[in-house]
């Protein structure tokens, strides 16, 4: 038994972990989230993929998955040989996929949806926490929702939609990076990205991070993509503001954006020059730095929402779980034991497999680079996607929850796509020779994970 399988087997235990906290629920776990039967879908998800993947036969059964994908795509390559074709198509999904999700909207208010509706309604284009955000709802709302008569709610939920299709083209395009020419491994890797509880956030879900997310996945996947072909990294850069724009907690986004821009300008290649690359970089910079300056300067002059407000913390002016002082509308100090049940089940309901998979795999791919380093450009890649999945992560540690860790869910959402994206990546990157028993992974991260997400999106969509 080699080292992967160790490290596989030790991540099926920490998934029957998952299992049995579902199944036999302790006093802290959050039961609302899993209605009825559902806690028994984490180890029925569990059963099923190592019953159709069995560890000494993943390799098999992975090339005959492999196999299947390539003829259905042959099948589809006439239908798309044209570059209007292509288009055509894309254009097509895209709008499926929104007419989907609004089809399935979220019916359950959290967090300050009311007060979102309202700021829409009201005419408002920017929120001093959100500036991008209100300003893309109103900008729908004042467009296609005037030409077809949508209420402001109605506005705000096709923004949600419209996001959710945005983020399934940028989980696509990360998944052809990160697959390469395999296309078991391109399916897994979307499928492990998209299937959270975090995608409630796609489905009609009144609040600002849906489109934040849609952006910070953009962000992930070209910069992935500037990595591997060691391109300008510009977009992605851009990419990364325009989140933090659209909420100010995607600001996270800003370590990882530098991390590429620093090592596009420090890269060696034969086909530019040292003053070329700085200079790209220093231009990426300065766009960034322009844009912001931009956008807070249309505030300033349109007027925006909390504007009397002093810092960030909501409220109550406390944007950080205080230490000892309770006041506000504080639940808990930062290190008391409701404060660790609150991240548990959060994490649990956005993140479960992700919780254990990103330390597990994490450390098999420093093993891994220590007996055989790899190439730059693939360690490039698990540093960034691991900077943009545990960025906002940590922040939702000590970020203090003014309406309380459940209605205020979906301020912890966003962790869940990036981190299980930078999981999806370690995944791959630790089994680049074994492809098939990554598939088996990654279906298992995607299995534990709707195990979660589809009773959460069933609790939203269909029983509010």
């Amino acid at each position: 038994m080699d080292r992967q399988d160790v490290f596989d087997r030790l991540f099926v235990l920490s998934c029957a972990g998952v299992a049995a906290v579902t199944v036999f629920p302790p006093a802290w776990f959050w039961t609302e989230t899993l209605p009825g039967t559902s806690r028994w879908l984490t180890p029925i998800a569990i059963v099923l993929t190592l019953a159709v993947f069995p560890g000494r036969r993943a390799e098999r059964h992975g090339a005959a998955l492999e196999a299947a994908l390539a003829r259905v795509m042959i099948k589809l390559a006439p239908l798309c040989r044209s570059r209007s074709a292509r288009l055509a198509a894309a254009c097509g999904v895209f709008l499926l996929i929104e007419e989907a999700l609004f089809g399935f909207r979220s019916e359950f208010v959290h967090g300050d949806s009311i007060n979102v509706m309202r700021f829409v309604d009201q005419g408002d284009w920017f929120h001093k926490r959100a500036p991008l955000s209100i300003a893309a709802m109103q900008a729908l709302h004042s467009t296609l929702g005037a030409a077809l008569d949508w209420s402001a709610e109605q506005s705000v939920q096709r923004a949600s939609a419209l996001a959710g299709a945005c983020a399934a083209f940028a989980a696509a395009h990360l998944a052809r990076t990160i697959g390469g020419p395999c296309l078991s491994l391109q399916l897994g890797v979307f499928a492990a990205t998209l299937s959270t509880s975090a995608s409630l956030l796609f489905f009609g879900y009144i609040e600002h991070y849906g489109v934040s997310s849609a952006a910070a996945l953009w962000a992930l996947a070209l910069g992935v993509r500037a990595i591997d072909r060691e391109t300008s990294p510009r977009a992605p850069a851009l990419c990364a503001t325009l989140a933090a724009l659209i909420h100010g907690a995607m600001a996270t986004l800003a370590v990882p954006a530098l991390f590429i821009v620093g090592r596009y300008a420090w890269l060696r290649r034969p086909d530019t020059t040292s003053q070329a690359r700085w200079t790209e970089a220093l231009v990426t910079i300065g766009l960034c730095m322009l844009l912001t300056a931009i956008v807070i300067a249309l505030m300033n002059t349109v007027g925006y929402r909390l504007a009397h407000e002093t810092g960030f913390g909501g409220s109550d002016r406390r944007m950080f779980v205080p230490w000892t002082d309770l006041g506000g509308y504080t639940r808990y100090t930062l290190f008391s034991t409701p404060h660790f049940h609150a991240l548990l089940n959060q994490w649990l309901l956005t993140l479960p497999a992700a919780l254990t998979g990103l330390p597990l795999f994490g450390v098999l791919w420093l093993r891994e680079r220590r007996g055989s380093p790899g190439t730059p450009t693939q360690s490039a890649v698990v540093i960034y996607t691991l900077l943009c999945g545990t960025g906002y992560l940590a922040l939702t540690a000590i970020w203090n929850p003014d309406l309380g860790p459940l209605p205020d869910w979906d301020l912890f959402a966003p962790p869940g796509l990036l981190a299980s994206a930078a999981l999806a990546t370690l995944v791959v990157c630790t089994h680049a020779t074994r492809p098939g028993l990554a598939t088996r992974t990654l279906l298992l991260i995607t299995g534990v994970n709707l195990s979660r997400a589809i009773p959460w999106i069933a609790v939203n969509c269909f029983m509010a």
